[in-house]
C-alpha cells in the first residue's frame, strides 16, 4: 500500500494476500487489508488497515484448503491486488494504526478457529479409534487392553483441551482489556 501524495486522497494497493477468510462468498463485497503504508515510520506504526471494495480490481486466483478441509466456495482464497486504488478515507482509525488494530483482534478468533476446531477434529479421531475396536481381525480389537488404553488416554486429553478452550474463552469475555498498550491480566 502506498499513499499517492503528501496528504493522500487515495492509496494504491499492489500485492498478494494469502488465506483471505470468506473470500469466495458471493455476498462479500469488501475486504479489510493490512499493508505497509509508511516504511520509514517506527516499527509498530508502519502498517495501516484499509477497507477495499472488491470490484475495484481485486482478483481471486484460487481457493485454498485450511487444516486439510476445502471450504470452497465460501472458504479462504489467494487474492491478487494489481494497483487497486482506494480512497484514503477508507483507512481505519488512521494511518499507522494497523498494527494496533491487528493486535486487538487475534485472541477471540484464534480461540474459535484453532482451539475449538482442533478439539472437534480430535474428537473425530477418537471416534474412529473407538470404532476400530469393533473390528474383528484376529479376535476383537476392543478386547485388547492397549486399544482401550489409547482410547481412554485420548478422551482424557480431548476433554482437557476442551476445558482449556472454554476457560480461555471465558477469560477473554470477562477479564481481557482492550486497546493499544494494554495487556491481559
Amino acid at each position: 500500500m502506498r499513499p499517492t501524495g503528501r496528504r493522500p486522497s487515495s492509496a494504491v494497493i499492489s500485492g498478494r494476500k494469502w488465506r483471505s477468510s470468506g473470500a469466495g462468498d458471493p455476498q462479500r463485497k469488501v475486504a479489510i487489508v493490512l499493508g505497509k503504508s509508511n516504511p520509514d515510520a517506527p516499527r509498530n506504526e508502519r502498517h495501516s488497515m484499509i477497507i477495499v471494495l472488491l470490484d475495484a480490481g481485486v482478483h481471486f486466483k484460487r481457493m485454498l484448503p485450511v487444516f486439510g478441509y476445502d471450504d470452497a466456495p465460501q472458504g479462504h482464497a489467494e487474492n491478487l491486488f494489481d494497483n487497486v486504488r482506494v480512497p484514503a478515507s477508507n483507512i481505519i482509525w488512521g494511518e499507522g494504526k494497523g498494527f494496533a488494530i491487528a493486535q486487538d483482534r487475534p485472541g477471540p478468533g484464534r480461540i474459535h478457529s484453532e482451539c475449538a476446531r482442533s478439539e472437534w477434529r480430535s474428537g473425530r479421531w477418537n471416534g474412529w479409534l473407538t470404532a476400530s475396536g469393533n473390528r474383528v481381525a484376529f479376535g476383537s480389537l476392543s478386547e485388547r487392553g492397549v486399544i482401550r488404553e489409547w482410547s481412554t488416554d485420548s478422551r482424557i486429553e480431548i476433554e482437557q483441551a476442551r476445558l482449556l478452550t472454554l476457560k480461555a474463552a471465558y477469560m477473554m469475555d470477562t477479564m481481557a482489556t482492550r486497546g493499544p498498550g494494554r495487556r491481559w491480566p
